[in-house]
């Protein structure tokens, strides 16, 4: 099964990715994997190759991944659109000789449609974090202004909902999970079960506890939500909120 990780950049993606991979699904070699650095000491669960064809495929267009505002249903090139298809194509085969293989790379979120093209039937994993603590995130790791760093958070999130199904996806909170992680992997278990996803091996209490630590929820945020933001980004934040409590209803803990 193809279990694709979406989620904005300081979102937790790549510790889901990590949990995710200790379930027993297939990641890649060592060599295949984008190294670690003080912000993300456990890793971060991308490829070198799936950010290699993405970075190509937006730099085609003048865009990098903080700068997207212009990016448009037309906006690659047939030659440029060619070349991402071959090399995704070229990954999600090598990939494919694994029964349950995950990707996770945040630009997953903004060319979500190009992806799809080579990918079967994936199911997504879908983390969520407060835009303030994204925006404070990117601020003090890209000197980001908070503004613009959560239209960015808004941005990655409305592409990346516009383009899955609901239906093949599991929400999860990146506060609540930080909060009680052994819960929010027990409902991650079981939902991809239920989604179809075979052979996954449950994580134990320890094994969650020795990779989720509460002192990487790092930039956390004061005051309430609405404070910060405006009403469009309070009515998206809802929205996901809802999504993952529509998703709770399916799982009797």
């Amino acid at each position: 099964m193809q279990i694709i990780i979406l989620g904005m950049h300081r979102s937790g993606t790549s510790m889901l990715a990590g949990l995710v991979h200790k379930m027993g699904v297939y990641f890649g070699e060592e060599t295949d994997a984008i190294g670690t650095n003080d912000e993300n000491p456990r890793g971060f669960w991308e490829r070198q190759d799936v950010r290699s064809v993405n970075d190509k495929l937006l730099h085609s267009a003048g865009l990098d991944w903080d700068q997207v505002s212009e990016l448009r249903d037309n906006s690659f090139g047939p030659e440029s659109v060619d070349e991402f298809t071959m090399g995704a194509s070229d990954i999600v085969a090598k990939l494919n000789v694994h029964q349950n293989w995950l990707l996770k790379e945040p630009r997953l979120n903004i060319l979500l449609p190009q992806w799809q093209e080579v990918l079967d039937d994936p199911v997504y994993v879908y983390v969520y974090r407060t835009p303030v603590e994204v925006a404070l995130s990117l601020n003090r790791r890209n000197k980001i202004p908070r503004a613009a760093g959560v239209a960015l958070w808004e941005f990655y999130n409305r592409k990346a909902l516009r383009n899955i199904d609901p239906q093949r996806t599991v929400f999860l909170s990146y506060n609540e999970t930080m909060e009680n992680p052994v819960k929010a992997m027990d409902f991650l278990f079981e939902r991809l079960t239920q989604l179809g996803v075979m052979d996954l091996e449950r994580l134990t209490k320890t094994q969650v506890s020795e990779f989720v630590s509460v002192h990487l929820h790092r930039q956390k945020q004061v005051g309430n939500t609405i404070e910060h933001i405006n009403g469009d980004q309070l009515s998206l934040y809802e929205f996901l909120l809802a999504s993952t409590d529509e998703t709770q209803k399916h799982y009797v803990i």
